[in-house]
Order: C-alpha cells, then sequence, then structure tokens
C-alpha cells in the first residue's frame, strides 16, 4: 500500500508540476528617439491597417495562444504607429500642418494551423497536437499630399515563423478534474506546456518590429538631404535612433 501511495504522489507531483501556468510578459516594442521635435499636435497620417488571414481550427480559436497573439498584435500595431510618427519628426518633416504628408501602412497577418492529432489523457484528458505557423507583412507609402510629380516612397518587410510544434489543452468533461490543465483568459498566463510556443512568437514579433522601423528608416529620406543618416541600434532590447 504504501509503494501504491508513493506512486500515485509522485504521479500527482509531475501531474501538477506540468500542469503549472507560467506567467509570461507580452513582448517589449520599444524605440528611442535622440532627436525630437515639437511639432506633433496635428499629426497628418492614416492609422496602421491591419488584415488577419486565419487558416486555423476552432481549438486554437479556443485557446489561450489565440488571447495572447490578439493582445501582442494590438500592442505590436499601436507601438509601430508611435514609433513611425516619431520617426518622420526625427527626420525633420513638420508634420504640424494638416494634410502636408501622407503615411499609408499596412500589415497583412497569415495565422495557419496544420491539425496533427486529438488525443486523450487519463489525467488531463481532451488535447490536440498540430503546428502552427506565422507569417507578417508590412508595407508603407510615405509622400506630400497632392504633389503628384513626387514619387512616393515605399517600405516593406516579411517575416516568417516556420511551422512550431504546439500540444494546448482543450475544455472538456473527459479525464479526472483535479488533474486537468487550467486554461486563462489573461494573455500573460499560459501553461507550462506552452513556453517554447510562446517564446517564439514572441521573438518572431520582435523581430518583425524592428525590421519594419529599419526599413522605413533606410526608405523614408531625411527632409533635408544635407542631414546625416540616422543611425539605427539595439541596446537592451531597445531600438535606439540617433
Amino acid at each position: 500500500m504504501k509503494k501504491i501511495a508513493l506512486i500515485l504522489s509522485i504521479v500527482l507531483f509531475l501531474a501538477c508540476a506540468k500542469n503549472s501556468v507560467l506567467t509570461i510578459p507580452l513582448p517589449s516594442f520599444q524605440a528611442e528617439f535622440k532627436e525630437k521635435s515639437q511639432h506633433t499636435d496635428q499629426v497628418a497620417y492614416n492609422l496602421l491597417q491591419m488584415q488577419k488571414k486565419n487558416e486555423y481550427s476552432s481549438y486554437f480559436e479556443d485557446s489561450i495562444l489565440k488571447i495572447r497573439l490578439d493582445e501582442e498584435l494590438k500592442l505590436l500595431t499601436q507601438k509601430i504607429e508611435e514609433a513611425s510618427v516619431k520617426l518622420l519628426l526625427a527626420k525633420g518633416y513638420d508634420l504640424s500642418k494638416t494634410k502636408q504628408y501622407k503615411l499609408k501602412e499596412s500589415i497583412v497577418v497569415l495565422i495557419k494551423e496544420e491539425f496533427d492529432r486529438e488525443k486523450t489523457d487519463f489525467l488531463k484528458g481532451k488535447q490536440v497536437s498540430s503546428n502552427l505557423s506565422l507569417e507578417l507583412e508590412f508595407q508603407a507609402s510615405f509622400n506630400k499630399v497632392n504633389d503628384k510629380n513626387k514619387v512616393q516612397t515605399q517600405a516593406g518587410v516579411k517575416t516568417k515563423l516556420e511551422p512550431i510544434a504546439i500540444n494546448y489543452p482543450i475544455k472538456s468533461d473527459e479525464g479526472i478534474g483535479n488533474f486537468k490543465e487550467s486554461i486563462s483568459s489573461i494573455p500573460t498566463q499560459v501553461n507550462a506546456n506552452l513556453k517554447e510556443a510562446v517564446l517564439d512568437i514572441d521573438e518572431v514579433l520582435r523581430t518583425f518590429y524592428y525590421e519594419v522601423l529599419s526599413s522605413l528608416n533606410e526608405n523614408i529620406k531625411a527632409e533635408d538631404s544635407q542631414a546625416e543618416v540616422i543611425r539605427m541600434q539595439t541596446q537592451e532590447g531597445i531600438i535606439i535612433f540617433e
């Protein structure tokens, strides 16, 4: 009996350890500009447009990964909008004059899931395994309004997350309730077995953010053609423009 009790205790401990919930903050998208302009009262530019192309199952739709990714994309959009305007200001453009300049930006997000298999575990209930990939494409154009002779400045990047294996729990009545993994609705709380997938996605989004700003910096020339090129570097996760 003691051996059986010991074995059950070990199984329970391992199940609880594997099913623990981790707190992982949303990725940080930060850009610091050394040169600042005061002409920020009436910025004339279009809000960034995001289009999502979803090719995933209902399993992913109900998962914490989907909740987290939605919040990350919302944050990413906001930070790109803010950094784009600050970059234009740093390049010497006076954006206080309404409709003098026009900046168009768009992001297309493709979330694709290839269903692998569904399985039922005696302790954890129903689970699903699949391969998830993520693709992000950015396009931008910047020009003077009503200046038909001026060629639009264009920028664009494309970032892709190669398929990653994920194994997330599904709410069901199967299995033993005390041992089932919980699904949080809080985007910063994820199941331990999703840690690697979460960190992979975070890294791709951070890379995309860096590449977007790099493309804008390289393709949008300074308002003063004699001005020095703005140098871009990273330091402790922060993109710095000098």
